[in-house]
């Protein structure tokens, strides 16, 4: 192009003029140097916006948003909305309108967004409530906090916690829908993870020190308080105290009753009072007491019943502390305590005879859920105590767990797992592996492939204590009780591994015994035979499968998830 046309067509600033030639003898198009230009000018623009006073930005606004769709124009429009506090609703509507549109908005024009498009701040949500219920590194239940140390600052460290308080930041409202969505699908689902999120999305903001959100939720002392008692794994009398006022200024039929119901119902909340309970009725066989004559454990009582309810408080709108449970109080905590005495005597005489469980004891304890609670950790309790004899005691009895709640189920079987495992030194004689298995386990594995993957985790660890012809037997009555041959199926891959991983374990120990041939043929393979994958589904199984922790690891990792 002649020198005359460049210089007439040369549309830049004058101070820049003299580099053209320069540019030009480097062959820079004219047009990358007009757009780097644009873009330094329109940077340099964006930063003086900060300096306008709302009324200057509402009038900027006004003339460049009709200009939205344009590339070049569009960071000027955006950086203008980032900068408005209060962006009037037509330009709101069409922003939510426009998915293109949406997704390049900063999340402070999405909050804004979302004050008065609920739906879209619920799909943003779903998806971080979805990892968190489904985050391995959480207690799934009250029985998860004996094989689990994260402290509660930890878990809060967790990236769903920080993205729900990055998104809510300081306003009132998508705080306060963040709860109401939160209660919603604790209702839905009945997962206590949900009651867990709600205390720790409020102690997230506690510890980030945004003042606006948790001095306004009535809930913030109470949860304060009860982060402290799972930190320290106790639950003090001046934390009973604190909770007692809390209560004490509800006004009748409060929705806030709610609200700490779930706080309590978290499971961590629940296995720290559960743990309080077990201690204060050691403290009564210690000093001659009956329970009801505790007033601390009477209240603690109290607060779990609480949290158990808080699933019913909520769907029925009933804002009403449940009644006092006196069945459990005059009658199965007496009784519990009895058998507390009965075990420590026992246990310093060496003495392995046992007395069968009172029949009003088993009565209570398959038929109230409060009871049944209580009993179940002390089951746990025992077993951290390596105390077999009370084991064979008292788990023939227990006959019907959790039925509101089967995953807390799994989780009972997995902590009582994990816990005989890092004490298995201690569970070796045979009549505690028969009753372990025999008459507890086998007894709940039919329905629930859960248990059976536990089993096999028993096994896996104990089974060089088994003489063979005895695992044969075991592992017989384990496949038919299990209907194995039914559920060793492709699409139960995780048991299939489980059994599998067994299988090689005992190759080598067993794999000659015709008797055994059963357990073998399961996976394609003989006694006999010639110890390879016959294919088809099976081949599945060459993955490679998860290590299994020793009892050394089990003690100090978080749990396993099988």
């Amino acid at each position: 192009m002649p020198p005359v046309l460049l210089h007439r067509r040369a549309r830049v600033l004058p101070s820049a003029a003299f580099l053209l030639p320069l540019l030009d003898m480097n062959e820079i198009p004219r047009a990358t140097v007009h757009y780097t230009m644009l873009a330094q000018l329109r940077d340099t623009l964006t930063q003086r916006f900060k300096s306008l006073s709302q009324d200057k930005l509402d009038a900027l606004l006004e003339r460049t948003f009709p200009f939205i769709q344009v590339p070049e124009i569009q960071p000027v429009v955006f950086a203008v909305l980032g900068l408005h506090s209060g962006i009037p609703p037509a330009y709101v509507a069409r922003l939510a309108a426009d998915d293109t549109l949406y997704k390049l908005c900063s999340l402070s024009v999405k909050r804004q967004i979302w004050m008065s498009n609920n739906k879209l701040f619920e799909d943003e949500l779903d998806p971080i409530f979805n990892d968190y219920v489904e985050d391995k590194r959480l207690a799934v239940s009250p029985y998860d906090v004996l094989i689990s140390s994260n402290p509660p600052k930890k878990r809060r460290e967790l990236t769903a916690v920080n993205r729900i308080a990055q998104l809510v930041d300081k306003s009132i409202i998508l705080y306060r829908y963040a709860l109401t969505l939160i209660r919603s699908r604790f209702i839905k689902s009945h997962n206590a993870r949900y009651c867990m999120l709600r205390a720790e999305l409020l102690m997230a903001l506690h510890d980030a020190g945004i003042a606006e959100l948790f001095h306004i939720d009535p809930c913030h002392e109470f949860a304060w308080c009860w982060d402290a008692c799972i930190r320290d794994a106790k639950v003090d009398q001046l934390q009973i105290k604190k909770s007692q006022s809390c209560f004490s200024v509800l006004v009748p039929n409060s929705p806030i009753l709610g609200e700490l119901a779930m706080i309590l119902n978290d499971p961590y909340a629940t296995g720290t009072i559960l743990k309080a309970i077990i201690d204060c009725l050691k403290t009564s066989v210690e000093t001659e007491t009956l329970p009801r004559d505790e007033p601390r454990l009477v209240y603690l009582l109290h607060l779990l019943q609480i949290g158990q309810s808080a699933h019913a408080i909520l769907q029925t709108q009933s804002f009403v502390e449940p009644p006092q449970n006196n069945k459990t109080i005059t009658t199965f905590l007496p009784l519990l305590t009895l058998i507390m005495v009965e075990d420590a005597l026992r246990k310093v005489n060496n003495d392995e005879e046992f007395d069968e469980l009172p029949r009003l004891v088993i009565d209570l304890m398959n038929s109230d859920p409060l009871s049944r609670r209580l009993m179940l950790f002390y089951v746990l309790d025992r077993i951290q105590a390596r105390d077999g004899t009370a084991l064979r005691r008292t788990i023939p009895a227990i006959e019907v767990l959790d039925e509101q709640n089967p995953d807390s189920d799994s989780t009972f079987f997995r902590t009582f797992i994990s816990l005989v495992l890092s004490h298995k030194e201690d569970f070796t004689d045979n009549d505690i592996r028969f009753t372990m298995i025999e008459d507890f386990l086998l007894k709940f594995a039919p329905s629930s492939p859960a248990v059976q993957q536990q089993i096999i985790r028993l096994l896996m660890s104990l089974h060089t204590k088994f003489e063979d012809a005895n695992l044969i037997d075991t592992l017989r009555v384990i496949f038919e009780t299990c209907s194995l041959h039914e559920n060793l199926k492709e699409e139960n891959l995780t048991l299939f591994k489980a059994y599998n991983r067994l299988a090689e374990r005992l190759v080598d120990r067993i794999g000659g015994s015709a008797d055994a041939d059963f357990f073998f043929l399961a996976l394609g393979r003989g006694g006999h035979a010639s110890r390879t994958f016959a294919g088809g589904a099976h081949e599945a199984a060459e993955a490679p499968l998860p290590s299994v922790f020793t009892p050394a690891q089990e003690h100090d990792a978080p749990p396993t998830w099988y």
